[in-house]
C-alpha cells in the first residue's frame, strides 16, 4: 500500500497563493502610481497649456490657416478661471487691416467645458482698435504675412458642421474704428462700438452700435440674423439671414477721408441719416430696401480742384429684390437733390426684360458750384438751362430694344452784365436693339449748332461720319468757357469699324480739315493750310489693360511736315508686354521751331532751318520710350541767334543703332559687358535713346554726330529735365575727330561750347510746364528693361 506524500502539495499551494498575493500588490502599486501622475498632470494640464512654447506653437498653426497674422503676448487658462489673453493683435497689411486689444477673456474654465463641451462660453473683447489704413501693394507686406482664405474644418466622420454642435456668445466691449492716411496722425471713425453676438443651433443673432464724429451725435445700429447651413452643403444657397440697419446724423468725413486716400477721391463733410433692411435666402432670393439722406453736405479736394461744391440735402430712396422664379425687380430707385434729380425702375425675369429710367440736371447750379472744373469764364454766369436725359429698354429674351435721348434745351448767360442765349445747344439720341448675342445700332445722332455726327451698324459692322464748323465751335463755346486752345476750319470725319473672324476688330478713321488754323491764348501756332489725318489698326476682341491694341497705324500731313507711325501692341520682353514702334517722317525746321517758341518753349534762343527727314524704331511702355534704332538726316541746315547766323551746313547726319530683342523670346545670349562706372559705360555699352516722360529722365549713348569735316559721339545723362541746372547731375561725353591740321585746343573747346549749348538747350525749358502737376514717380525701371533697352 502506498501512502501519498501531501507536504510538497501543500508547500507549493502555499507557494503559489503567496505569489499570487504578491503580484496583485505589485499591480495596486503599479495603479495607485498610475492614478497619482495622472491627478498631477491633470491637476498641471493648465499651467502646461498656458506655457509660452505651447500657446506658440497653437498660434504657429493658427496662422497657417489665417489670411494675416495673428500674435499674443500671453494666454493663461484655469480649471475653473476662463481663457485670458493679453496683448493680441492681428494684422492684415494687403487689406490695411490691424487690429489690437488689450485682452480676451471667456467665462468657462477647463472643467466648464468637460462638464458641457458643446457650449463654449462667452468670450470678451475689451477696448479693441480697429485701424484701417490703405491696403499694400503686391510685394510690400513682410515675409510672415500669409494671404490665405480662411478655410471651414471639418472633422472626418463627422455629419454636421461645427456650427451645428456648438454654441457661444461674443461681446465687445468699447472699441473703436481709426483711420490712418499714411500721416503721424489718425481720425476716429467709430468710438464706442458695442458688438453682441450668440452663436446657437447654427443660428447667429447680432447687435452692433457705435458713434461717430467728434462731438458723437452720430450713431449706427445694425441688428439681425445668419441661419447657417444645417449640413455640409453650398453656403450661397442655403444661407438665410436678415440685418436692418439704422444711422442717425452720422458724420461723413471720415468714411470720405478713408476713400480719398485710397483713391483719389473728393474729400468732404456732411451728415447721413438713413434706413435699410436686407432679406436673403441664398444667393437666389433677396430683397433689399431703404432710404438715405445726406444733409450739409461740403466736398472739396481730388479731381474738384479749387471748387468746393456743397448741397443742402439730398434724397435717396430704394427698393429691389431677386427671386429665384421672378428674377430681379427694381421696384423704386429715386434720387432728388437740388443739381440732379432721376428716376429709375425695372425688371429682368425669364421672359421679360424692362428698364426705364429718366432724369436731368440743372446747369446753373451745377455751374455754380464746380466753375473750375467745367473751365468757365470767371465773369460767366449760367441763369437758364438743364439737360434731361432717358432711358428706355424692353424686350424679351430674343430681342431687347433700346432707345436713350439726351437733350439741352435753350441755355442762356451773362458775362460781365451781357446777355449770352446759346439755343438747341445739344442733343443725343440713340436706337438700337440686342439681338441673338449682338448689339445693332440703328440710328445714333449727335447734333449741336456746329458739329452733326451720325451712325449705324452693329457690333461686327459700325460706320460714322461728322462734321464740325471749328470757327463756329471756337465762337461758341469761348462765350462759356475758358478755351486756351481754338482752331478753325472745316472737319471731315469718318470712321468704321469691322470684326475680324475670331481675331478681334479693325478699324480706319480719316480726318481732313480745310483751311485749318491752330492759336494757343491768342497766340499763333498753325497759319491755314489743309490738315489731312488717317488711323487704321486692329483691336483684340477682349480690351484689357495691358493690351490696348494689336495695331495701329498714323499718318499724318500737316503746315509743319509729315509723319507715318507704326505701334505694335502684345510683345513682351522679360515677361512684361511691351509696344514697339517704328516712325518716319520730315519735317520743316524753320515751322517747327516757330511752333515751340510760340509755347514758350525757347532753347538758347536758337532757331533753326533745314529740311529733317527720320526714320526711327523702338519701344514704348509704362511712358517710358527706347529707342533701339534712329536715322535722321537735316539738308540745308541753319542754326540762327538773336545776332545772327551761327552755323550752316549742307547737310548733317544723326545716327543711333542698336539691336534689340524682338519678339517673345525669353533668353538672348550677348558677350558681357564690365564696366566701372558711367563714364566707362559710355564707351563699351550699345548705342541707345531712353527716355523717361514719368520722371523726366533722358539717357543718350552713342549718338553719332556727322557734318561734312567733323563728327561727334556723344553720350547724356539728365536725371530730371525740369530742375533748375539739370545738368548738374549729368555726363556729357564729345568726342570730336577733325582733319588733321585742326589744332586740338580748337576741338576742346567746341567740346566746351557743345556743352554749354546742351546747358542753355534744358535750361529753355518754359516757366509754365515746370509748374505743372508733377506725376508721382514709379518704381525705377526693373533690371530686365534696363537690360532690354540698355
Amino acid at each position: 500500500m502506498i501512502v501519498p506524500r501531501w507536504e510538497p502539495v501543500i508547500a507549493c499551494a502555499v507557494s503559489k497563493i503567496c505569489s499570487e498575493g504578491g503580484l496583485k500588490k505589485q499591480w495596486r502599486i503599479l495603479m495607485l502610481s498610475s492614478a497619482v501622475v495622472l491627478a498631477t498632470a491633470l491637476f498641471l494640464l493648465p499651467v502646461l497649456l498656458s506655457l509660452g512654447p505651447v500657446v506658440q506653437s497653437s498660434l504657429n498653426l493658427l496662422n497657417q490657416e489665417l489670411a494675416g497674422t495673428l500674435q499674443v503676448q500671453s494666454c493663461s487658462i484655469g480649471w475653473q478661471q476662463g481663457l485670458h489673453c493679453q496683448g493680441l493683435r492681428y494684422e492684415y497689411p494687403r487689406q490695411g487691416l490691424r487690429l489690437e486689444t488689450p485682452g480676451l477673456s471667456s467665462d468657462k474654465g477647463l472643467l466648464g467645458l468637460l462638464a458641457a463641451p458643446r457650449y463654449l462660453g462667452t468670450f470678451t473683447l475689451d477696448q479693441p482698435v480697429l485701424t484701417l489704413s490703405p491696403p499694400g501693394k503686391e510685394g510690400e507686406q513682410p515675409s510672415d504675412v500669409h494671404d490665405r482664405k480662411l478655410t471651414s474644418v471639418r472633422i472626418p466622420g463627422s455629419g454636421k458642421p461645427w456650427w451645428e454642435r456648438a454654441a457661444l456668445r461674443l461681446a465687445v466691449n468699447h472699441g473703436t474704428v481709426l483711420v490712418d492716411s499714411g500721416d503721424a496722425s489718425s481720425r476716429s471713425l467709430a468710438t464706442e462700438v458695442q458688438l453682441k453676438g450668440r452663436l446657437a443651433d447654427g443660428i447667429v443673432n447680432y447687435a452692433l452700435d457705435f458713434l461717430s464724429g467728434l462731438d458723437q451725435e452720430g450713431s449706427l445700429r445694425v441688428e439681425g440674423y445668419i441661419n447657417l447651413p444645417p449640413s455640409w452643403e453650398s453656403l450661397g444657397e442655403t444661407l438665410i439671414s436678415r440685418a436692418e440697419m439704422e444711422i442717425r446724423g452720422m458724420d461723413i468725413a471720415p468714411f470720405l477721408e478713408l476713400t480719398a486716400s485710397w483713391s483719389g477721391l473728393p474729400q468732404g463733410l456732411g451728415r447721413l441719416h438713413a434706413s435699410c433692411s436686407l432679406h436673403t435666402s441664398g444667393l437666389q432670393d433677396l430683397a433689399i430696401q431703404g432710404t438715405a439722406d445726406l444733409h450739409d453736405v461740403h466736398l472739396f479736394g481730388g479731381a474738384l480742384g479749387p471748387d468746393q461744391p456743397q448741397l443742402d440735402a439730398l434724397h435717396i430712396t430704394f427698393d429691389g429684390e431677386r427671386t429665384l422664379h421672378a428674377g430681379w425687380r427694381l421696384n423704386t430707385f429715386s434720387l432728388h437733390s437740388q443739381p440732379v434729380r432721376m428716376e429709375a425702375s425695372g425688371l429682368y425675369d425669364h421672359a421679360t426684360v424692362l428698364f426705364t429710367a429718366e432724369g436731368s440736371f440743372d446747369l446753373p447750379v451745377i455751374a455754380a458750384q464746380v466753375p473750375h472744373l467745367l473751365a468757365l469764364h470767371e465773369k460767366t454766369r449760367i441763369k437758364e438751362g438743364s439737360i434731361d436725359f432717358s432711358l428706355d429698354i424692353r424686350g424679351d429674351l430674343q430681342e431687347v430694344i433700346f432707345q436713350s435721348r439726351c437733350r439741352a434745351e435753350r441755355i442762356s448767360a451773362t458775362y460781365i452784365d451781357q446777355p449770352l442765349v446759346w439755343e438747341s445747344p445739344l442733343s443725343l439720341h440713340i436706337d438700337g436693339a440686342y439681338r441673338q448675342g449682338k448689339v445693332l445700332i440703328s440710328d445714333l445722332q449727335l447734333y449741336a449748332p456746329f458739329f452733326a455726327a451720325k451712325g449705324h451698324g452693329e457690333q461686327d459692322l459700325f460706320s460714322f461720319q461728322a462734321s464740325a464748323d471749328l470757327d463756329a465751335m471756337s465762337a461758341q463755346l469761348g462765350q462759356f468757357f475758358t478755351l486756351p486752345w481754338r482752331g478753325s476750319g472745316l472737319l471731315q470725319l469718318t470712321g468704321s469699324l469691322e470684326a475680324v473672324g475670331g481675331d478681334g476688330y479693325q478699324f480706319a478713321t480719316r480726318t481732313f480739315i480745310n483751311d485749318f488754323a491752330l492759336t494757343r491764348e491768342a497766340v499763333p501756332l498753325l497759319p491755314i493750310h489743309d490738315f489731312f489725318l488717317t488711323l487704321q489698326g486692329r483691336l483684340p476682341s477682349k480690351l484689357d489693360r495691358e493690351q490696348l491694341f494689336t495695331k495701329l497705324e498714323l499718318e499724318s500731313v500737316s503746315w509743319p511736315g509729315t509723319l507715318a507711325l507704326v505701334l505694335e501692341g502684345g510683345q513682351k520682353w522679360a515677361g512684361k508686354r511691351h509696344t514697339s514702334l517704328t516712325a518716319r517722317g520730315s519735317m520743316d525746321l524753320a515751322r517747327s521751331t516757330s511752333i515751340l517758341q510760340s509755347l514758350g518753349y525757347d532753347p538758347a534762343g536758337i532757331s533753326l532751318e533745314g529740311d529733317l527727314s527720320f526714320t526711327g524704331s523702338g519701344s514704348w511702355h509704362n511712358r517710358r520710350l527706347s529707342l533701339h534704332n534712329l536715322s535722321a538726316v537735316v539738308e540745308d541746315l541753319a542754326v540762327i541767334e538773336k545776332k545772327g547766323l551761327l552755323h550752316q551746313e549742307q547737310q548733317l547726319t544723326i545716327e543711333v543703332e542698336h539691336r534689340a530683342p524682338v519678339g517673345d523670346k525669353r533668353v538672348v545670349l550677348r558677350e558681357l559687358m564690365v564696366a566701372e562706372d558711367w563714364q566707362d559705360f559710355i564707351d563699351v555699352g550699345p548705342a541707345a535713346v531712353w527716355i523717361d516722360f514719368l520722371r523726366r529722365k533722358l539717357h543718350v549713348r552713342h549718338l553719332h554726330v556727322q557734318e561734312e569735316h567733323t563728327s561727334a559721339l556723344l553720350a547724356l545723362r539728365v536725371e530730371d529735365w525740369r530742375e533748375p541746372m539739370p545738368l548738374r547731375d549729368t555726363v556729357v561725353e564729345v568726342r570730336l575727330h577733325g582733319t588733321d591740321d585742326e589744332p586740338e585746343a580748337d576741338i576742346e573747346a567746341l567740346q566746351e561750347a557743345i556743352r554749354a549749348q546742351l546747358a542753355d538747350f534744358f535750361q529753355g525749358i518754359p516757366s509754365e510746364e515746370k509748374g505743372r502737376n508733377e506725376i508721382e514717380p514709379g518704381p525705377e525701371p526693373e533690371k530686365a528693361e534696363q537690360g532690354a533697352t540698355n
